[in-house]
């Protein structure tokens, strides 16, 4: 009678684990629907953010209209470049919680060896699914880019588990920051 209820309760601790699936599935078709938009559409999402950004610089910089051109260029790099960085630290994030939740008897290591190569995979999918959309392309450089994100995401997950780490995190990604804002403000475009 104790053994039924024991496996009663490890079964139903196992089916809860297993809910950290759902979010990723969430997250990789949200990047299957980002991606499956043709350039145009991509663009309407990046643009106002990029106009937002060189309206915000240029009430302290003045440039020129060619200067205003050059900048929203970079600027426009610096967003659908991030973009495709966030999209895939946040995939690699939650497919660690999945990873760790469904199985308990895997290492820290192994878990974040599984998850980066789950974020591998579906990178290099998502753009062979780019091939096919109108006025897009899947390149490797994207998966590349793609893996960035998920290595950083990593390292800020690694950098949070103690205070010390969470103070150097931070600081490290104060000084990006920080280091951003002034080559938009003090680079000749």
């Amino acid at each position: 009678m104790a053994d039924t209820k024991k496996k009663k309760r490890k079964s139903k601790k196992q089916a809860k684990n297993y809910w950290y699936i759902i979010p990723v599935i969430i997250w990789m078709a949200f990047i299957f629907y980002m991606s499956s938009r043709t350039g145009e559409g991509s663009s309407a999402v990046s643009n106002p953010i990029t106009d937002f950004i060189v309206s915000l610089f240029q009430k302290v910089r003045s440039d020129t209209a060619p200067g205003v051109d050059a900048m929203k260029g970079v600027v426009e790099v610096m967003v659908r470049k991030g973009a495709h960085m966030t999209e895939y630290g946040i995939l690699v994030a939650l497919l660690v919680l999945a990873v760790k939740n469904a199985s308990s008897n895997i290492s820290s290591v192994m878990t974040n060896v599984w998850a980066v190569v789950i974020t591998f995979a579906y990178a290099c999918s998502d753009e062979i699914h780019q091939l096919f959309v109108a006025d897009r392309a899947g390149r490797g450089i994207d998966v590349f880019i793609d893996m960035c994100g998920a290595a950083v995401m990593l390292l800020i997950m690694q950098g949070m588990k103690t205070t010390r780490g969470r103070i150097v995190t931070g600081f490290i990604l104060a000084i990006v920051c920080v280091a951003v804002v002034l080559f938009l403000l003090l680079w000749r475009f």
